[in-house]
């Protein structure tokens, strides 16, 4: 006979192995129910990229209201959320746009088999995630940078939202990156390609965001010039705002009226979100994601905008390949030449107390969010912004600061599980 131990041990097995089961069997019954429920969608999009995917998603849900109806999922974009969401779809829409990340190897082709999209968007290739990618880059070449072999991995990861289209899908890609450009190879239909560049279906000419202005642009489209105003800061979110009226032109929407109503979006909270607060200053929000080569592409930014006085805030940085802290005080050196004042805030502080004694004398740290409240009250009023990824949390700076409300903040418009 078994003893009571024994009994005990089988039996916490027995219910192990159960649960697992029904895991598994729940798992399969959503993905069962998300292929059928995919009839209800008229249209289902596709938003991928290593950055711009939120935004992009956000603009085109918006414009697409005009449309028909429509429901646009952000940041619930990994494999079990994307499903899931569809499964529990209870009603028929005309449009689904849903944003899609490429976070690890083979997870958008999952996704991509049981949405099969009618529209694919792909906005870059960066190395957000680059980690992930470690056990499928190409070992050995050593005429290939290690760099370039991991953008070719993630660009990969990306390419299968757009092979994973229906037959006649449409592939909308940034025609200025090169690695997305190249995925046109692999749309089953339509390429409508975007960007600055030659060679674009959608192009933005005479681009100006010179602050307190915001962005603004001609779009030439088939020889038509459309004036488009735009209430983002700077120029990162440019080519978000062309992917998402790519959206419009390539589902037959019509970009005039799209157009019109882009003019009063604000940007979606948290990145480069605009709060102005009772402390005089105008805060420049940041602070969902900060991947190394995106800090590097804000600081390229920082010209165009020209803000006057200039305040930076570096919080924490993320998907560095190398040494952390080299990374930073290059992040903080640079950043010093840009604005009037420079914080490294937090996992920054320490180096940015070795630039500061490097002879960078606009460069302070601060490892607290009352400290940093407390030096920005100390200023006169100035434009702040703030760059940070989610764990720094530098959005608390602003509530200390007794922050009203965001400015028209859409926090609300998206549908989220």
């Amino acid at each position: 006979m078994p003893s009571r131990k024994r009994k005990s041990r089988l039996s916490k097995l027995h219910n192990k192995r159960l649960r697992q089961l029904v895991s598994v069997l729940q798992t399969q019954w959503v993905r069962v129910r998300a292929r059928y429920m995919r009839r209800r969608c008229g249209r289902y999009i596709g938003v991928t990229g290593s950055c711009g995917k939120t935004t992009t998603t956000f603009l085109a849900g918006e414009l697409l209201k005009s449309e028909g109806s429509t429901y646009a999922v952000v940041r619930n974009n990994l494999a079990r959320g994307v499903i899931r969401f569809l499964a529990h779809l209870d009603h028929r829409v005309d449009f689904m746009i849903q944003e899609i990340s490429g976070d690890t190897p083979g997870n958008i082709a999952g996704i991509a088999s049981i949405v099969r999209p009618d529209v694919a968007v792909v906005t870059a290739v960066g190395h957000d995630h680059f980690s992930n990618f470690r056990d499928v880059i190409v070992k050995g070449d050593g005429e290939v940078p290690v760099s370039d072999r991991y953008l070719a991995a993630i660009a990969a990861e990306k390419a299968s939202l757009v092979s994973g289209l229906k037959p006649r899908g449409i592939a909308c890609l940034n025609g200025d990156d090169p690695r997305v450009r190249a995925m046109a190879d692999l749309a089953p239909g339509r390429v409508v390609l975007f960007g600055v560049g030659d060679g674009v279906e959608l192009r933005a000419v005479n681009v100006a965001a010179v602050w307190p202005r915001r962005l603004t642009f001609d779009l030439i489209v088939n020889e038509t010039v459309f004036n488009v105003q735009t209430r983002f800061v700077g120029t990162v979110a440019l080519h978000s705002v062309l992917a998402a009226l790519a959206v419009i032109h390539a589902v037959g929407g019509d970009l005039a009226r799209a157009i019109d109503s882009l003019a009063t979006l604000e940007p979606f909270d948290q990145r480069m979100s605009v709060h102005y607060g009772i402390d005089r200053h105008t805060y420049l929000a940041d602070t969902r994601k900060a991947p190394h080569w995106q800090v590097e592409k804000l600081l390229d930014d920082l010209p165009s905008i020209q803000a006057k006085p200039l305040v930076f805030v570096l919080g924490e940085i993320s998907d560095t390949r190398n040494d952390k802290s080299s990374l930073y005080r290059k992040l903080l050196r640079r950043a010093s030449g840009l604005a009037d004042h420079v914080v490294g805030f937090g996992p920054a502080a320490s180096n940015a107390r070795k630039v500061a004694a490097q002879g960078f004398r606009n460069v302070v740290a601060i490892d607290t969010h009352e400290q940093a409240a407390e030096y920005l009250a100390s200023l006169t009023p100035s434009v702040v912004l703030l760059k940070s990824n989610k764990t720094a949390k530098l959005a608390r700076i602003m509530t200390l600061a007794a922050l009203p409300k965001p400015v028209d903040s859409n926090r609300q418009r998206i549908v989220r599980l």
